[in-house]
């Protein structure tokens, strides 16, 4: 039995020879017999000097010779478009506050915060520092709007409780 799946495997692979050998023999005799005209020859000058055959020439001299980075991607061309200069927004200060813990008392949080010569107990919508107001209170975080600049800043909590 393996003896004959043996012969047929062997006799589909002679098959597939033959095919491949006759759709390529057809393909040439279609090119051929289309007539198409060879495309017109256009005069290149080399930017080296040819070599002969007994100068082999190397494509990678030829690559570090020219300074040509093959893997460069190229930019987009900007334009240059007017654009109305604005007051630059002045940057968002560094969270001042130091997180020390907090109490959850009768559902409500309050989250004890320290600036390193004080320390302050804030509930949401409080004011500290009078530059600073709570926005939220999360189990993990809370978020601090500083007033003068109109910038936020979140404040890890610690963990769930």
């Amino acid at each position: 039995m393996s003896r004959m799946k043996d012969s047929l495997l062997w006799l589909a692979l002679a098959i597939t020879l033959v095919l491949v050998f006759l759709v390529n023999q057809h393909e040439d005799e279609v090119m051929v017999s289309d007539g198409l005209a060879p495309a017109p020859r256009v005069a290149v000058t080399p930017q080296q000097p040819l070599t002969t055959e007994h100068e082999p020439r190397f494509f990678r001299d030829t690559l570090e010779a020219s300074n040509v980075d093959i893997f460069a991607v190229a930019k987009p061309v900007e334009e240059n478009i007017p654009t109305q200069q604005r007051d630059a927004a002045p940057p968002t200060p560094a969270n001042p506050f130091t997180y020390i813990g907090k109490l959850v008392e009768a559902g409500e949080v309050s989250i004890f915060l320290t600036n390193g010569r004080e320390k302050f107990v804030v509930k949401k919508g409080d004011i500290v520092d009078s530059n600073w107001k709570v926005i939220t209170i999360q189990a993990t975080e809370m978020e601090l709007l500083n007033l003068p600049t109109h910038s936020s800043v979140r404040v890890q909590i610690g963990a769930l409780l």
